[in-house]
């Protein structure tokens, strides 16, 4: 009875795996994709609160151009796939901090 229980319990949670677009793996989400966001904007503007922004140097307008390209990489590469609805939401920054 407890192999037929965590065989059960097995196929459920690989069923409920989803696919990531990016990388073709599969994925299991606790939390849904919108309260992630949500929560990463929190963290991100609480991290930036508390550290220094770099700003007009050569590194930091690396980190712009980096960003920019993997950005467009990115959004070329779902556009592609037909999943350019996956960056609904998406902001993209790049910031050079201390």
């Amino acid at each position: 009875m407890k192999k037929i229980f965590a065989l059960l319990l097995l196929s459920v949670t690989i069923h409920s795996c989803s696919l990531v677009p990016l990388t073709g793996r599969r994925q299991l989400a606790f939390i849904p994709n919108s309260q992630m966001q949500s929560m990463a904007t929190q963290q991100y503007s609480t991290f930036m609160q508390s550290n220094k922004v770099i700003t007009g140097t050569a590194d930091a307008q690396m980190v712009a151009r980096v960003g920019q390209r993997i950005a467009a990489a990115t959004t070329e590469y779902l556009k592609s796939k037909g999943m350019i609805d996956r960056l609904n939401g998406f902001s993209w920054e790049y910031k050079l901090v201390e």
